[in-house]
């Protein structure tokens, strides 16, 4: 069997296998905190709401809104409480009534609230969210008299009357807690019971197989680090599907594996099942594994390792493996996981891990998926399609949830941005609770121009809900790069300077936040904050980008934002920073960032020499934007010949694959030759085409379009919509 190098299985998640929006067992039980008590308070005031908890009703003045019972019991759990932290588990246990679900299904029901009480998890009026502990409601909790007077907050209220009876009823729940409960030790579905498989076959020749099978899940479990076995003893006799859960419950066992094995028309028939043992219900039945009776072996390792993918799915993605058609092989899921914490860190590296997957299963969708977004990031576009088109091919063998993530990508590498913003609503549907499946939504907004509905989606996903191990991987810097790109795009400067903060915290080494951070301070004028960056960028050299680079994205968002001084200080600091002459050097990327300091710097003559210096000897590198900034300077300097040589390029390109960007560059160029009117009619066909990168228009080529600036119909163009 192929082995790859040891993984923390903590630290990624696979995108497209996650959450469930029913009842599931994602995360470990915890002893009750409260006792389940349905509902003691009857009404009561909170802020400009009248709360009646039997009518699942909010109130204020004409606002009359209906919510989930599950989210009044919720309010109603808080308030019970008003002022102390309630723990995520406390709320589980009184709310859902000991039932495991996921904490996403938890942080849904928040937002849920959230969104009817009209309040904000970022500045908070109503629900606080205390990281790493719960949630505590801060707005004053008033009763209502039966004669329409206000009363104390019900928790005070019930202190101070029935206090003594409380602490008999308390002492009574907690000795019949002590007598009666099954076992002292949590469950946990990070402990597996091993059940051998039971022979089916009526060949008794073939007992020993029950046995090997266990002993085989023991091994590989134990091996991956993704959960602690536990054998059943040899003892222990053969038993039903209530006897196995019971078994598993006394022995803190969350889940266990179980299964039998048949002949059938002369094949052998493995079959595993996962059995959910708080529930004492079959979670998921893996796909059995058929093979000639000689060849058990082969059957067994496949069947074996199918059952550790499923495991791993449910354990560490959140996955709701009936949303499948087939959980992964584990080795493939383990080549996955490599790839994906090296997504963004070293892409080659991530796309060889990726292809490895899908060379272990050809069947492992997620894989596939995430593999074709990995060509197309290395420019190698018509291999990610291929993938695509295969499984859009085969789509009879794909679930329904597996068809539209399909769809998904066949829209993202045709520039359907807006079908495929239609496409994940439809899958957020299914998965409320997917972090990734937000993100993405958030992404299409905003390349649609939709900025309020991307900090819409964004506002519920709260960091200090997500697990703490999703919060490690490189991907996941990108839910605070999107959130603040966002508040970038509606002028709200210092929300953005604070999401970027945050995202620094977990990801100090982030370029893409430190250049948030940077941009909203020089959108602010903020000249002592951006020096206190800057410093802490030059000392930190070599970990991420040198400061010259933050200089230029400062000096593009204060030129765009009326700070013309300071955007003026920082581009000639940053041509004086690289030296007296940056042609001769050999990096593209100095070379590029160099060309941008001197357009802002206002040297033209010496930035379009970099930039045909970069072509000259990089043609590779950044090639649609070097060629849009040299036309662009070029039409600035005079220079026709140039600017109309490097418009006709443009013009022959085959745009199937560029989303409109080289469209989008033509505009540029006649902007600045004076055709204004053509610079528009391009920018929205290429719109059209797929082009949605107006976070470009909005700092960093706010100069390629400066002569549309007061237009109104470019200002209705590069205006928010949403």
């Amino acid at each position: 069997m192929p082995r790859v190098r040891a993984v923390d299985f903590d630290n990624v998640v696979p995108f497209s296998t996650r959450g469930s929006p029913s009842r599931e067992y994602n995360g470990p039980a915890m002893p009750p905190e409260l006792q389940p008590a349905h509902r003691s308070l009857e009404r009561f005031l909170l802020g400009e709401w009248t709360v009646v908890p039997s009518e699942n009703r909010l109130v204020a003045g004409d606002e009359n809104r209906r919510i989930e019972p599950r989210t009044m019991d919720l309010l109603v759990c808080l308030a019970e409480r008003a002022g102390e932290v309630v723990s995520k588990y406390a709320l589980i246990d009184h709310v859902w009534e000991g039932s495991f679900i996921s904490e996403g299904t938890l942080t849904n029901s928040v937002a849920e609230l959230r969104g009817a009480l009209g309040d904000n998890a970022r500045n908070p009026r109503y629900i606080e969210t205390i990281p790493k502990r719960g949630y505590r409601l801060v707005m004053p909790v008033l009763t209502e008299d039966p004669d329409g007077h206000n009363g104390s907050a019900p928790g005070a209220r019930l202190r101070k009357l029935w206090w003594v009876p409380l602490i008999v009823i308390g002492l009574s729940a907690v000795a019949g807690y002590l007598l009666l409960r099954p076992s002292a030790e949590p469950l946990d579905p990070r402990r597996v019971l091993i059940v051998p498989l039971v022979n089916r076959t009526g060949d008794p020749s073939l007992d020993a197989l029950g046995s090997l099978a266990a002993d085989r899940l023991t091994g590989e479990l134990s091996a991956s680090g993704l959960a602690e076995p536990l054998p059943m003893a040899a003892t222990d006799p053969v038993i039903d599907l209530d006897a196995v859960c019971a078994l598993a419950r006394s022995r803190g066992s969350g889940l266990a594996l179980t299964g039998a094995y048949y002949l059938h028309e002369g094949n052998l028939e493995l079959q595993i099942h996962i059995i959910d043992a708080t529930q004492g219900a079959l979670l998921y039945a893996v796909p059995p594994e058929i093979a000639p009776r000689n060849g058990e072996q082969h059957a067994l390792d496949r069947v074996v390792q199918r059952t550790l993918g499923a495991v791993a799915t449910h354990l560490r993605g959140h996955a709701h493996n009936q949303l499948l058609s087939r959980p992964p092989l584990f080795e493939a899921y383990r080549e996955f996981i490599v790839g994906s914490e090296l997504w963004g860190v070293d892409q080659p590296e991530a796309v060889r891990h990726l292809e490895r997957a899908v060379e272990i299963d050809s069947d492992f969708m997620s894989a596939q998926l995430r593999l074709a977004m990995g060509y197309w990031t290395l420019g190698r576009r018509n291999e990610g399609v291929f993938i695509v088109q295969q499984l859009k091919r085969s789509s009879q063998d794909l679930t329904g949830f597996e068809r539209l993530w399909v769809d998904v990508f066949d829209t993202w590498f045709q520039g359907r941005t807006e079908d495929r913003l239609r496409l994940l609503r439809e899958i957020e549907s299914m998965v409320p609770d997917d972090i990734t499946v937000k993100f993405l939504i958030a992404e299409a907004a905003l390349r649609l121009n939709r900025p309020r509905e991307a900090l819409e989606v964004m506002r519920e996903v709260v960091p200090e809900d997500a697990p703490e191990w999703m919060l490690r991987i490189p991907m996941a810097a990108n839910i605070f790069v999107v959130t603040a790109n966002a508040h970038h795009r509606v002028g709200e400067f210092e929300e953005e300077f604070k999401v970027a903060c945050e995202g620094l915290q977990r990801f100090p080494s982030n370029a893409r936040l430190r250049e948030a951070e940077v941009r909203a301070l020089a959108s602010l004028g903020d000249v002592q904050g951006l020096e206190a960056v800057l410093s802490t960028v030059e000392s930190a050299a070599g970990e991420v980008a040198v400061p010259f680079q933050f200089m230029v994205e400062g000096a593009a968002a204060a030129r765009t934002h009326d700070h013309a001084t300071l955007a003026t200080n920082l581009a000639e600091r940053a041509t004086k920073d690289l030296g007296p002459e940056p042609i001769g050097g050999e990096d593209p990327e100095i070379l590029w960032t160099s060309a941008r300091a001197l357009v802002y710097a206002g040297d033209l003559k010496r930035a379009q020499s970099v930039l045909a210096a970069i072509r000259t000897r990089h043609p590779n590198f950044r090639a649609l934007e070097v060629m849009r900034w040299l036309g662009m300077v070029a039409s600035r300097q005079g220079d026709t010949e140039t600017a109309m040589a490097i418009d006709t390029e443009f013009a022959a390109m085959d745009g199937n694959d560029l989303d409109g960007m080289h469209t989008y560059s033509r505009a540029a160029i006649a902007a600045w030759l004076g055709h204004r009117d053509q610079a528009l009619a391009f920018l929205r066909q290429a719109q059209r085409e797929g082009w949605g990168s107006f976070n470009l228009l909005h700092d960093s080529e706010r100069v390629l379009f400066e002569p549309l600036l007061g237009m109104p119909a470019f200002d209705e163009i590069i205006h928010p919509t949403g």
